[in-house]
């Protein structure tokens, strides 16, 4: 993945894709997508068990969503489907609601950066189970809605 890539390629280091959607889609259960440093203004919904999302070594990716846009809640969504997904390295911000949403078990958050969210930065709701947060810097939550805003809200 590149922001200089294109959805046409194949995906390959030299010739990466553009958009998180199209190198998520491409993308099996114990696959990683690396994503090279630059702003993917982009909300994704993870939806298949066991998948890394990760910055290039040495570089981050910022993942990125206004927080006044009510049909965005979060940035990143993982379904209950996404069991054992991860993030690694990445700098995620905005969304109407959360940066980060968890609703499935074993998900596992390492080394990001969290922050300047409409309400919570991370969501963890009831069901997920066995979620690891781990290194990561979680910081300006409530940038829309202060009355009630947490760093991290597992409920």
């Amino acid at each position: 993945m590149s922001t200089s890539g294109n959805d046409a390629n194949p995906g390959t280091q030299a010739q990466p894709f553009r958009t998180l959607a199209k190198g998520y889609a491409s993308a099996a259960a114990g696959d990683t997508v690396i994503l090279r440093g630059g702003t993917y203004s982009e909300r994704l919904i993870l939806s298949k068990a066991s998948i890394t999302l990760r910055s290039f070594p040495g570089e981050t990716a910022k993942v990125a969503q206004a927080t006044s846009n009510a049909g965005v809640e979060e940035t990143i969504y993982f379904l209950s489907t996404a069991a054992g997904g991860r993030l690694i390295g990445l700098e995620v911000t905005g969304g109407y609601e959360y940066a980060v949403k968890v609703d499935a078990s074993g998900v596992v958050l390492q080394d990001c950066s969290f922050h300047d969210t409409g309400r919570d930065v991370v969501k963890i709701v009831p069901r997920a189970d066995n979620v690891l947060i781990e290194r990561c810097e979680v910081y300006n939550s409530g940038m829309r809605d202060p009355s009630n805003a947490e760093g991290i809200d597992n409920t």
